[in-house]
């Protein structure tokens, strides 16, 4: 099979979810199919594209745009329109037998043009657009977000399968009238070949930064960005100031970075910020537990992927979330703690016992593994999405 595989933010600029496309793409050439890359360049973080992809079967074709501030939503929304402009003409000209597109707030319009050359399209979801950008100020119009949502539904009707990596995010594209049939649920997974657990003694990370590893440590590695619950984080980490058994690590940047660093002086928080994907697996060995704080409105229109990494080397989470089918995960499943954003401080009295003895969280450490390997493994879910694809295009009718 061939495979058009769209994907705006490309993996030249840095981005969370780059190492899952890349790990789904290789799955894809494994398989023997072939990929042809249409990705946007407009700064280069890193390679056009990742080494392991240099392979026969894989091409890569770049649409270079002229790079636009994150926090300028028009500007965003203009350079996804030159983007797809750009990726459409490209795919004019390429022999593919199925398009692959990666969700970006212009997906609907790419999928518009695709349709015309009459090749199944499977639009994949990791964030679903405009979701809560309303609630997170985002777009500050509500009639704008009305409109949004409307032409967000166009790409959710064209496409021929929609993939989204929750229930929860099922439950939200039902609810903006996508036809149930097409979803297919592949589950945030992370990529058991690029993380592995390093003991302390080994991790290089908490060498290079002198980490006190016999505190509590409490981390964040991510985009301190929109979605991220800056006013429940910061009363949690202030509310514990108290405890100097207890350290707050953020691992990342983002555009709420210098306000959380502003409102959180004082306390025992450090900053690290953003590091190679290369380090995720001393990143992500060296804490305690992974904390996931999320604006309200958020889940259902996304999860975040870290969930999967840090639980692939034991560590259970901590979410600020409302409740919802997320929410409860980790409560049945002893994965980890949930608190709604209005619970927030019910955490205080769970953290100042967990820093007492922090052996108990080895009680975890066995169920986090166990059920991530069951859940969230690359293979499993890899492999289904890819038995998907090939479903769909050996039953398409082709016309020639």
């Amino acid at each position: 099979m061939k495979i058009g595989f769209v994907y705006e933010n490309g993996f030249a600029s840095n981005n969370g979810s780059n190492h899952l496309l890349c790990a789904t793409i290789e799955k894809m050439l494994e398989r023997g199919h072939s990929v042809d890359l249409i990705e946007a360049v407009s700064v280069r973080d890193n390679a056009d594209y990742p080494p392991q992809l240099e392979k026969p079967n894989f091409k890569c074709h770049t649409v270079e745009l002229k790079p636009t501030q994150k926090t300028n939503f028009i500007g965003r929304y203009l350079y996804g329109l030159s983007f797809v402009r750009g990726a459409t003409k490209l795919a004019k000209d390429l022999d593919v037998d199925l398009f692959f597109v990666q969700s970006v707030p212009t997906v609907s319009f790419t999928i518009r043009r695709l349709k015309r050359l009459g090749k199944p399209i499977v639009y994949n979801i990791h964030d679903v657009f405009p979701g809560s950008a309303f609630e997170l100020g985002i777009v500050k119009n509500k009639f704008l977000d009305k409109i949004l949502k409307r032409i967000q539904r166009i790409g959710f009707k064209l496409a021929d399968r929609v993939v989204v990596v929750s229930d929860d995010m099922r439950d939200v594209l039902i609810r903006e009238k996508t036809d149930p049939n097409k979803i297919f649920i592949v589950n945030t997974w992370y990529d058991s070949d690029s993380i592995r657990y390093i003991a302390p003694e080994d991790n290089t990370f908490v060498k290079e930064f002198d980490i006190d590893t016999s505190k509590l440590i409490i981390q964040y590695a991510g985009n301190v960005g929109q979605v991220f619950g800056l006013d429940e984080f910061v009363e949690l980490v202030n509310a514990l100031k108290d405890n100097k058994h207890v350290e707050f690590h953020i691992v990342g940047q983002g555009v709420k970075i210098e306000e959380l660093k502003r409102r959180t002086q004082g306390s025992n928080i450090k900053f690290y910020g953003w590091q190679p994907q290369e380090r995720m697996s001393e990143v992500y060995s060296y804490c305690d537990m992974e904390i996931i704080p999320l604006h309200h409105g958020v889940i259902g229109n996304n999860v975040p992927s870290k969930m999967a990494l840090a639980m692939a080397v034991g560590k259970p989470v901590m979410n600020i979330v409302e409740k919802s089918g997320y929410y409860q995960l980790f409560k049945d499943n002893h994965i980890g703690y949930s608190f709604s954003q209005d619970e927030i401080l019910d955490a205080v009295p769970i953290i100042n016992e967990i820093s007492k003895d922090k052996s108990c969280l080895k009680d975890y450490q066995k169920d986090v593994i166990e059920f991530t390997n069951r859940v969230y493994s690359k293979e499993k879910n890899n492999s289904r999405l890819l038995d998907m694809l090939e479903q769909l295009q050996k039953g398409w009718n082709y016309k020639r």
